[in-house]
């Protein structure tokens, strides 16, 4: 069954990616059964979801799950595993535990001080291989105005100067769309 999808957390003040994560139903809203350092996160800065992918098997999400978390890179994520195996018992050891309290206790690590500085590499890896031609998932969009066919969402964010999450939720009827684009179904011949 085909009822699985990856979702990303993104910071409210910086709209960051923290969190990667595979779900089904409401899993994405949820607060339920998330990390201390999650928790963390969302309550000194708030959060908001996004779906990047539905409609997938389970073992489909698993992978793209792997593949994003690589992509972001894990060390700019609150993510405790490299994704696809699910964290259920997982614990960590007491040094570990005594380890990243010292990492995330904020400048007394002078190696700590931006906890996103990979971010902006980050994005464009993300740009490049998740939203962009390269991913095989990615839908095509028509201007309905003009008739002219994109490759990707991720072509007509950056042609036209829209914030690419602004644009998805637009396509997905997530929010209201004011923009000649939607997404292009192509008709088998």
């Amino acid at each position: 069954m085909k009822d699985y999808y990856i979702y990303i957390h993104f910071r409210k003040d910086t709209l960051q990616p923290f969190y990667v994560g595979k779900g089904k139903g409401r899993r994405v809203f949820s607060k339920q059964g998330r990390s201390e350092y999650w928790k963390r996160i969302v309550n000194k800065y708030g959060y908001f979801p996004q779906i990047m992918e539905n409609n997938l098997t389970e073992e489909k999400a698993f992978e793209r799950e792997k593949f994003y978390i690589e992509v972001l890179g894990r060390e700019n994520l609150c993510n405790l595993t490299d994704g696809g195996d699910g964290t259920s018992g997982f614990k960590h050891s007491e040094e570990w535990k005594k380890n990243h309290s010292f990492m995330m206790s904020g400048n007394k690590n002078p190696n700590h001080k931006n906890p996103w500085k990979h971010t902006i590499i980050s994005k464009n890896k993300l740009s490049e291989k998740v939203k962009g031609k390269n991913n095989p998932n990615a839908k095509k969009v028509i201007n309905i105005e003009t008739g002219i066919i994109y490759g990707c969402v991720k072509e007509v964010a950056d042609l036209f100067n829209i914030y690419y999450l602004t644009l998805i939720n637009n396509l997905s009827g997530k929010s209201k769309n004011k923009t000649p684009f939607r997404y292009y179904e192509e008709t088998p011949n």
